[in-house]
């Protein structure tokens, strides 16, 4: 059985590491000043490096003739290393040594001296999983341990840790791998295990592994065993893929109205086996895109110059505020999904709803548009009717909140109008199966609810007035128009 790749190609230096500069500068200049820490914190997201640069920082403190704080690679230790015999490396997952008992283990044995190197080191994994009495046993050791051991904690959950902890620790934050530093490793290796791997096959694998290059190594490993060559759409077909391309044309599809092709397009994504969640996440990562190319933040991206020059068609047309509209109900969407009877139901309501909001307003002014607020129709009534200060703003606000819990009753209320009459909320109906709906004991506990949490408190009543269509919402019809009759 072979290595895993992101095991085969484990960098062995600092150098080798990809990315996370101002830690491996800060390392090599402890060691070659020989004035390294006993305690280290190495936090960060997952596959960023955090346990390699552990062991190469254990292979460095260890090395019998270190060169610039790097590991020689032919002394007795690191040779060592390299075959697994380092007996003074000792790696402690403590995902599944939880209790003090391990750490107690560990602490009884920490006062012998190392077997073959000059320290022993102490690698624990995942140590944000050690139980609170685990972390007090070890807080002592920790605070004074032997001349002769260097702990390491990696976390992807530092703010788990007990303060105590991490004050005696030198905490190193690690960050998501950029894109580009991904592809070009992707192709380095791509080229030792003598696959063609084009750039836009390798640039998918990057945005794919989300900052992770072990994530990266994972996806290209399992794409190779399909063919030695790999191209982008081989990548989309073979591993379920949503490529860039194609949530830009769902984009260019919504803001030009055409709600149809784009639900059209969703089913045919869903029906040739791609993961619907995927494509909302990658309508999401395009979604902040458009917003970094808004706010002049692209870099931070690493978006492609082709890619801020197709994008700048969107940020022209889109608001600050639809920009943010359209992330918040994406990520909404995204969580639907999941629990969604039919998968494609979540993301083809957004797509009504997005062209209902964006597609036909006008913006007015491109870095602080406001979409118009909906006035409230007349009824008629002989009261004094004064629009409630919340229906431009509050009441969209609870529908908003419905929806998280109950979509079907939120795309009802979408449709009312909100009219203070006296102290009564009244809310005005475009047909009676609307305010029935809205009348049922559970659904008003569900809008009262919303309402209370928005510190308002009143009656309710409902009327129906088949005028009161609320022109900024989705339409029970319109859906029934875009996906056809059940």
């Amino acid at each position: 059985m072979q290595l895993a790749w992101y095991r085969k190609y484990r960098p062995q230096t600092f150098t080798e590491v990809v990315g996370q500069e101002h830690i491996k500068t800060t390392l090599r200049n402890q060691i070659k000043a020989g004035s390294f820490g006993h305690a280290y914190l190495f936090s960060g997201p997952k596959g960023t490096g955090k346990t390699s640069m552990a062991r190469i920082l254990a292979r460095s403190v260890n090395c019998l003739v270190s060169v610039g704080g790097e590991p020689c690679g032919k002394c007795a230790m690191c040779q060592a290393f390299d075959n697994g015999q380092m007996l003074d490396l000792i790696e402690i997952d403590a995902a599944s040594n939880t209790g003090v008992e391990n750490i107690r283990d560990l602490i009884d044995k920490i006062a012998l001296a190392p077997s073959l190197a000059k320290f022993k080191v102490y690698v624990i994994d995942e140590a944000h999983q050690l139980s609170k009495s685990a972390f007090n046993a070890l807080l002592k050791t920790l605070e004074e341990p032997p001349a002769h051991a260097i702990f390491i904690l990696a976390t992807t959950e530092p703010h788990k840790f007990p303060a105590t902890i991490i004050s005696r620790c030198q905490r190193f934050d690690f960050r998501h791998l950029n894109m580009a530093d991904i592809v070009v490793w992707l192709k380095t290796v791509a080229n030792k295990e003598t696959i063609q791997l084009d750039e836009a096959a390798a640039e998918l694998i990057a945005g794919e592994s989300g900052g992770s290059m072990r994530d990266a190594l994972s996806l290209l490993e399992q794409a190779s065993s399909m063919s030695p060559n790999i191209t982008k759409d081989q990548l989309v077909s073979w591993l379920g893929f949503v490529d860039w391309n194609s949530v830009y044309q769902l984009m260019e599809m919504v803001l030009a109205g055409k709600s149809q092709e784009a639900v059209s397009r969703v089913n045919q994504i869903y029906q040739d086996g791609y993961d619907l969640n995927r494509l909302a996440v990658a309508w999401i990562a395009l979604v902040r895109q458009i917003l970094a190319v808004k706010l002049g933040n692209q870099s931070m991206l690493g978006i492609s110059a082709d890619q801020i020059q197709q994008l700048d068609k969107f940020t022209d047309r889109l608001s600050l505020d639809q920009i943010a509209w359209l992330m918040e109900e994406l990520m909404l969407t995204a969580k639907e999904i999941k629990t969604a009877v039919v998968m494609q139901l979540p993301l083809e309501l957004f797509i009504v709803q997005a062209v209902r909001r964006i597609a036909s307003a006008t913006v007015k002014d491109q870095n602080n548009d406001i979409l118009p607020p909906v006035e409230p129709t007349s009824v008629s009534d002989n009261s004094t009717k004064t629009p409630i200060e919340t229906t431009a703003e509050d009441w969209p606000e609870v529908v908003r909140m419905v929806r998280q819990t109950h979509p079907t009753l939120s795309a009802v209320l979408g449709r009312t109008q909100a009219v203070m009459v006296g102290n009564k909320l009244r809310l005005v109906c475009s047909s009676s199966f609307h305010k029935d709906t809205i009348e049922q004991a559970a659904n008003q506990q569900v809008i009262r609810g919303a309402l209370e949490r928005l510190g308002k408190t009143c009656t309710m009543e409902c009327i129906v007035d088949a005028k009161s269509a609320n022109p900024g919402s989705v339409a029970v019809e319109e859906v029934l128009q875009v996906f056809g009759q059940v």
